[in-house]
Order: structure tokens, then C-alpha cells, then sequence
């Protein structure tokens, strides 16, 4: 379950600070087509956004890549607007890249 749990997290960019994995509970049940087990299991992590900038995490990257190719092309009313969307992505992603962030989930696996 925790080598899941760090796959996934990579994945998604993130660096885990620290992880909780707590077996919820156990169910065996049996039927005609043989025993089955369903276990849940309660996933805590602290982590970071895994980028070394706020203009390497692909959000940014994309808007700022689309800036440089259109900016000619907008009005300076929508260029202003574009300039304070991506300030605010890259403010976002600063935080989330220096700020430990928390997620919970519940994950139920399934065993024949």
C-alpha cells in the first residue's frame, strides 16, 4: 500500500513531507465464486508541489508559453488580463510549492 501511495504521489508532483496509512478495517466475505477480502484503508499525507519553480509546474508553463506566442495579437485591456492570471498561478503555485499542503483519502482494495 505505501509503495501505491508513493507512486501515485510522484505522479501527481508531489513530494510527501510524511504519510499515515492506517488499516480501517478487514472484510472477508465468501460466496459461490470463492472468499473475497475487501480491506479500506485510511491514506494522510503532507506534501509540496514537486517543481523547482512556479514556471516549471505545466499550468504555468502552458499560459506563459501562450503569452509569449499571442501577445501581439491581444488588445492591452486582455494582455493585462492575462498578466494578472498568470501573477495570481504563479503566487498559487509558489505557496503550494513552499507550503506543506494536507490530503486524506480512503482507499479500499479488493482481494479473490
Amino acid at each position: 500500500m505505501a509503495d501505491y501511495v508513493e507512486r501515485r504521489s510522484r505522479e501527481s508532483h508531489w513530494k510527501v513531507l510524511d504519510k499515515e496509512i492506517k488499516l480501517e478495517k478487514k472484510l472477508l466475505s465468501a460466496s459461490a465464486e470463492g472468499a473475497k477480502v475487501v480491506a479500506f484503508y485510511d491514506v494522510h499525507l503532507r506534501f509540496t508541489l514537486d517543481y523547482p519553480s512556479p514556471e516549471e509546474a505545466p499550468a504555468l508553463k502552458g499560459r506563459l508559453r501562450w503569452l509569449r506566442k499571442h501577445e501581439n495579437e491581444l488588445s492591452p485591456a486582455a494582455l493585462e488580463k492575462a498578466r494578472e492570471e498568470i501573477a495570481m498561478w504563479r503566487r498559487d503555485l509558489a505557496e503550494y510549492i513552499s507550503t506543506p499542503q494536507d490530503a486524506y483519502e480512503r482507499l479500499m482494495v479488493e482481494a479473490l
